[in-house]
């Protein structure tokens, strides 16, 4: 049984969220939308193949330790990080634990559906 690429969507800037939802969307694409590392956790399906879409500053748990967290559960779900933020050491930091990508708001919607396409290819 094949299953659609879901793609999840961390954000807690709801505003943020709800346009990269409509930009994924537009493309086709099955979208899941969280508002904290946590939420998302407890909902993930590892079953589902897609991909991880996470803002890097967020209360609470923050993108980088969602990901050391996804890595440490054994999710082979290739996360991309969107920042309000341009952070070298964080960029450099999120490359070496295998993040597929980087992005630094204001960026354009193309930029995250290509990381998406390539993330899922």
């Amino acid at each position: 049984m094949e299953f659609q690429p879901v793609i999840y969507l961390i954000d807690d800037n709801v505003t943020l969220r709800d346009l990269m939802k409509m930009s994924v969307e537009r493309k086709g694409y099955q979208v899941r939308t969280y508002s904290t590392a946590p939420e998302f956790l407890d909902d993930y399906d590892p079953v589902l193949p897609g991909c991880i879409v996470v803002d890097l500053y967020m209360p609470g748990m923050n993108g980088l330790a969602l990901q050391e967290e996804v890595i440490k559960r054994g999710f082979e779900a290739p996360v991309i990080f969107v920042t309000g933020q341009g952070d070298t050491d964080m960029e450099a930091q999120a490359r070496a634990a295998g993040a597929i990508g980087f992005l630094v708001k204001p960026y354009r919607s193309e930029q995250l559906i290509e990381l998406i396409q390539r993330a899922l290819a």
